[in-house]
């Protein structure tokens, strides 16, 4: 099954993207390049048309749809905070855990797509899907924490900013 080879691929692809920017400062804020977010929608874009049609549990795609989301709204700032790309690391690492998982389910039930899986491994996957879940509810509660603190920073900022140029015109 080489589109499924090719699935994982991608997900290392996007694990080895996000390592690079990670390793490329010492800042706690990265400068991205055009390249590295093309790279990074090419394989996300190719890991939804996977889950579109060879996916076990119908959630897999909008699951994997809603990480995308975070990741493009990570990428819509010039310069990303290295915690939120590291939160994303400790995800993409969890998918590919479960990518390995599933394509180990094709030897063991002898299948060609994991559409054909029976009731027994698809109550397996549900048990390892579970655990990815819990991983990625987590992920949105760290995401959520950031961007509360980036709205209270900016709002700080204004406020500094406000008194300070009104005290100046007194």
């Amino acid at each position: 099954m080489d589109y499924a080879n090719k699935y994982k691929e991608s997900i290392c692809n996007l694990i080895n993207i996000n390592n690079q920017l990670i390793a490329s400062s010492k800042d706690p804020f990265i400068l991205w390049d055009e390249d590295s977010f093309e790279n990074i929608e090419l394989n996300i874009n190719y890991v939804l048309s996977f889950l579109e049609t060879e996916y076990i549990i119908d959630d897999e795609y909008n699951d994997f749809k809603e990480f995308a989301n975070y990741i493009y709204k990570i990428f819509k700032e010039e310069a990303i905070y290295k915690f939120l790309l590291l939160l994303v690391d400790e995800l993409l690492l969890s998918k590919l855990r479960l990518v390995d998982y599933k394509l180990n389910m094709l030897k063991k039930y002898n299948i060609e797509s994991f559409t054909k899986l029976n009731k027994e491994g698809i109550n397996e996957f549900i048990e390892e899907y579970t655990a990815y879940i819990g991983e990625f509810d987590l992920f949105k509660l760290e995401f959520s924490n950031v961007e509360r603190y980036q709205l209270l920073n900016d709002y700080s900022k204004a406020v500094k900013d406000y008194y300070t140029n009104n005290d100046s015109n007194k």
